[in-house]
């Protein structure tokens, strides 16, 4: 039997996979929606938030959620255009948090107005991506994720062609070009020079919506563990795995890799206020799951971080 608990409700696993399913398809609207953000934001500007440092995989901040925020879509439009000096090709994908998609969508306009095609995966996982970046055959991957980090927070996470952390030569020529593409900007946050007025519009053929990012990853992963999963269903017997989905984007890959065993989740529902439990999965988080591990007879638990 697998049952996932979301937001109060039991769903069984042809109804999780449907939940799931709605955010993949939906996600290219919803990046959409948060171009509006992104457009909204950087028409109000009136003055220029301060440049971040990028570090061996990436940049990362306070979101606009906050009243002081240090990661800004502006950042993130900058950081796109140094990114497509050295990237033709880009998977992109983004987690749950509420600043996810005013980022992302930012980001992709800032790549793809250097002429860089997006592959845009919707929420997907970080080690996803870095799967993805091999197998598409991009230069680069750009996960929008701050990990178990709080709500507010969000980063940028950068990988190479061969699905990990740049160098610390490449590091340093994006951040070579990014204050070189920083500096162009008035006060008011406006371009200068060569930078063009009005943001993008995203191209139809050229940000590619690929669903494949994570048919591939899931059935590698399955691949990979088929003959533990086998063991550890004789081990198990008639017991149960109880998984902490966390509120993450790792949930929706739960029903996809767990599906053949007995399963129950709790936190199923991907939500980036994160009201069950905070992300980062320490022992004072997970008191809910070490709670219901013995009622329902666990043979094993896990949870999901961030």
């Amino acid at each position: 039997m697998f049952e996932v608990e979301i937001a109060g409700e039991i769903y069984d696993i042809d109804g999780a996979k449907e939940y799931y399913n709605r955010y993949m398809k939906t996600s290219a609207d919803w990046l959409n929606t948060g171009r509006k953000d992104w457009n909204k934001f950087y028409s109000s500007l009136t003055s220029l938030p301060e440049p971040v440092k990028f570090g061996t995989s990436g940049i990362r901040g306070v979101s606009a959620l906050s009243d002081t925020p240090t990661l800004t879509p502006l950042n993130a439009y900058t950081l796109g255009v140094a990114l497509s000096r050295i990237s033709k090709k880009a998977v992109v994908g983004h987690d749950c948090r509420i600043s996810g998609f005013a980022i992302t969508s930012a980001l992709v306009s800032g790549l793809m107005s250097g002429g860089c095609q997006v592959h845009y995966a919707g929420y997907i996982s970080t080690g996803n991506i870095q799967w993805s970046v091999r197998t598409t055959d991009a230069d680069i991957g750009a996960m929008v994720t701050a990990s178990h980090n709080p709500p507010p927070d969000n980063g940028i996470k950068v990988f190479g062609s061969d699905g990990i952390e740049l160098s610390d030569e490449k590091t340093s020529e994006i951040q070579k070009n990014y204050l070189e593409i920083y500096n162009t900007f008035k006060p008011d946050g406006r371009p200068i020079d060569y930078m063009q007025s009005e943001i993008p519009e995203i191209a139809g053929d050229l940000l590619i919506i690929d669903d494949r990012i994570k048919k591939t990853y899931i059935d590698r992963i399955k691949s990979v563990f088929s003959g533990s999963s086998d063991r550890l269903k004789r081990k198990m017997g008639d017991r149960c795995v109880v998984i902490d989905a966390g509120h993450s984007v790792g949930s929706m890959y739960v029903p996809y890799i767990f599906g053949d065993l007995n399963v129950f989740v709790i936190f199923g529902e991907m939500n980036g206020m994160f009201p069950g439990r905070q992300s980062e999965p320490t022992e004072d988080n997970l008191k809910r799951l070490l709670e219901i591990m013995p009622q329902k007879n666990a043979y094993l638990g896990f949870a999901i971080d961030g």
